[in-house]
């Protein structure tokens, strides 16, 4: 194995095992704010509701922080693919579309199959990661917007 492709994979590793959401440093109380009933809206006092916003804001910001480690992940393996490529110039056609250029080199390198892999997988973890934090931001909005009317 490549000693390139042997780093890359002790860096996937060590990045899974750092990048759980399973370990909120906030704590669980964030679960209660993003639970709440419309029932639970009527009966919590104006204080409660600008608390349970605030948490809810601290989880939205924890969430983006998480998107961010994995878009900083997809830019590197875009740059990792690039420079490949660009080292292999010579076997690639040049009137070809970025997309082929990739293709063609990833059918001769394991280490750029990877990569690819990687990206694909980040890509799919970051998305929804972007979504949960719009709708947590929008259902804080709603109850700071709920406490001003109490």
């Amino acid at each position: 194995m490549e000693p390139e492709l042997k780093r890359f994979l002790d860096g996937i590793d060590e990045f899974n095992a750092n990048n759980s959401l399973d370990s909120e440093p906030i704590g669980d109380d964030y679960l209660v704010a993003e639970r709440l009933t419309f029932a639970d809206l009527e009966r919590v006092t104006q204080d409660e509701l600008f608390t349970y916003a605030d948490l809810l804001y601290q989880y939205a910001s924890y969430i983006n922080d998480k998107r961010a480690r994995l878009q900083n992940v997809i830019y590197w393996c875009n740059g990792a693919i690039n420079r490949v490529v660009a080292r292999e110039y010579e076997t690639v056609s040049k009137y070809a579309p970025h997309e082929i250029k990739e293709a063609q080199v990833a059918q001769e390198h394991e280490f750029v199959r990877k990569i690819m892999q990687w990206r694909l997988t980040c890509q799919a973890r970051a998305e929804p990661l972007s979504d949960k934090t719009y709708i947590l931001k929008r259902r804080a909005d709603a109850m700071i917007e709920r406490a001003k009317r109490k």
